[in-house]
């Protein structure tokens, strides 16, 4: 008779512990549904390179081992051509006389992590000043990348998608020029102040230059509360997990590598944007699951001015949290020219999204509306 699965709570403890360099004896049968299992959070929490890395125990499971060790050898190939088409598109790009600022993921990989394969990741986010958006366009799709379809407009929408296929990998671009597509969120960081303070990324590129740390740990503790209320996706699949172990992780070598100075900057900053009780949430939870060594000084550091408006939003449920979107537009003009963008997106987008695409585009927009309907009557508080 076949054990009884761990449940996911158990497994991601014993992740963590891994990542901890504490090196856990396998306490499991060594079932195959016991590993599929484990290997199914393991991806989930994008820390298969890492675990590989950190030596994982010989108690483990060998098809645990054969498993991360493959990851590890997809995720080192997958590398090798981003990091080859990322400094060929920042060269051409400051060429044009744009200059992104990336964000996340390839950042951090790039100046935090031993070597940049620990930090899974599917895609690069760069943020660019808004009036390069038609130049950037250009040189992307010049550059072989295709944008991929998706609701726009000058409200909507503050991000698009480009991708290039290069011997079946797919390299993708989250193309950025507001932080965030909620207008209650979307002016905490500009990218005037982040161009500003960026550091240069020279393992990356020449040309790369990241988000600088003060800013990119409060960025990473904001990315981490927004999923509190949304998914985010693993090979197209939704997942509701705003503990991610490498966003943790993230956190984690941020804290750690900061002095005196940059964490007290991180504080002050903090407060200024109404951040404070976000980091605060982050920072806790990233000393729970990875044992991060926090100072004593932490929650005076970071301790909120009143009630924040972001952590309100944040806090809030999506229906709430699109009402209060559409309110922060302000001006009747700007909401009308939202509503339009909402639930009339682009003909093109309408047929591509569309199951099978075809019908006339009246019925498209119509069950669009209906769905949408569906959707917020069941996002209602207390459902």
């Amino acid at each position: 008779m076949s054990s009884p699965l761990p449940a996911a709570p158990l497994i991601d403890r014993f992740l963590g512990t891994a990542l901890r360099g504490e090196a856990p004896e396998w306490p499991w049968e060594s079932e195959a549904a016991t590993t599929a299992a484990v290997m199914a959070r393991i991806d989930l929490h994008g820390v298969a390179v890492l675990l590989h890395e950190n030596g994982n125990p010989r108690s483990w499971p060998d098809a645990i081992r054969t498993a991360l060790r493959a990851r590890g050898l997809a995720q080192g190939m997958w590398e090798l051509r981003h990091q080859q088409l990322l400094g060929d598109l920042l060269a051409t790009l400051r060429q044009a006389g744009i200059a992104p600022v990336l964000l996340k993921g390839t950042a951090l990989a790039y100046s935090l992590y031993r070597s940049p394969i620990q930090r899974t990741r599917a895609d690069t986010d760069l943020l660019i000043a808004e009036q390069d958006r038609a130049r950037c366009d250009q040189v992307l799709r010049s550059a072989g990348f295709q944008r991929a379809t998706g609701v726009s407009g000058e409200h909507v929408s503050y991000q698009a998608t480009y991708t290039r296929s290069i011997s079946g990998q797919t390299h993708a671009l989250d193309l950025h020029w507001r932080i965030s597509n909620s207008q209650v969120l979307a002016g905490l960081f500009n990218y005037d102040e982040l161009r500003a303070a960026a550091e240069p990324l020279p393992r990356l590129s020449p040309d790369a230059l990241a988000i600088d740390r003060v800013s990119a740990l409060l960025h990473a503790c904001f990315h981490r509360s927004v999923h509190l209320r949304h998914p985010y996706h693993v090979d197209g699949t939704a997942h509701h997990e705003p503990n991610r172990l490498v966003w943790l992780k993230d956190i984690d070598l941020l804290v750690r590598s900061f002095t005196t100075d940059e964490w007290h900057l991180a504080g002050q900053t903090a407060r200024d944007k109404g951040l404070g009780a976000v980091c605060l949430d982050g920072l806790g939870q990233t000393r729970v699951q990875l044992h991060t060594p926090l100072r004593a000084d932490t929650a005076p550091v970071f301790a909120p001015r009143g009630v924040e408006a972001p952590q309100r939003y944040l806090s809030a449920p999506p229906l709430q949290q699109q009402w209060m979107d559409f309110q922060a537009l302000g001006t009747r003009q700007r909401k009308l020219r939202f509503l339009r963008e909402l639930f009339f997106p682009p003909a093109e987008y309408m047929r591509a999204s569309s199951h099978s695409g075809r019908g006339p585009l009246a019925w498209l927009y119509l069950r669009r509306a209906t769905r949408g309907l569906v959707k917020a009557l069941a996002q209602r508080p207390g459902r």
